[in-house]
């Protein structure tokens, strides 16, 4: 059975893998139940392409971490810092580079994002081996995450990655700013 560190940690392994016909799913639905002692997500939706159901169940750690983190101090054994990365890329791309003109709800809106964006490229940096400044090469099991670091090895490193995440932080500063009298 596939285990997995939190419950968002799950859910993304379950989005990233969409459905074999290449259609992404959108929100699945899932149900959490005890078995043999532990709690399983189970996550089932129907491809609206070409209607294959998709099911997965997934034994979640009994050390549960709050949103947005995605788990502890290790790796994750479902997703690759490959997805990691393009998880974090996609949640930065929802917040516009200029704030200013964003209303409160927007901006606490795209404070979530770039938490969000940050969490994943926490996990990033997880997958670096000890001694080096980079994810291996063989931390890259699956399609996306492999493509990711073929366009881009150089964006695997902790340099590039501890910049791209005080850049992050940058951001929410902004988001906290207060909302000037023109807004």
């Amino acid at each position: 059975m596939l285990r997995a560190r939190s419950m968002q940690e799950a859910q993304l392994f379950v989005e990233l893998r969409g459905c074999g016909c290449g259609t992404g799913l959108a929100v699945v639905d899932h149900e959490l139940h005890q078995r043999g002692g532990e709690m399983v997500a189970r996550f089932a939706d129907t491809c609206q392409s070409c209607g294959a159901q998709q099911v997965y169940e997934i034994a979640l750690s009994a050390k549960q971490v709050l949103p947005p983190a995605f788990g502890g101090p290790d790796p994750s054994s479902l997703v690759d810092p490959g997805e990691f990365l393009w998880t974090s890329d996609q949640a930065a791309a929802q917040v516009p580079v200029d704030v200013s003109h964003l209303d409160q709800v927007q901006r606490k809106a795209a404070a979530a994002a770039l938490q969000y964006a940050m969490a994943a490229l926490d996990e990033v940096v997880k997958f670096v081996a000890v001694g080096t400044d980079l994810v291996p090469a063989e931390a890259f099991v699956s399609e996306l995450g492999k493509a990711m670091y073929r366009a881009n090895p150089g964006r695997f490193t902790v340099t590039e990655l501890e910049e791209q995440a005080a850049s992050y932080l940058v951001g929410l500063a902004d988001l906290q700013q207060p909302i000037s009298a023109e807004n």
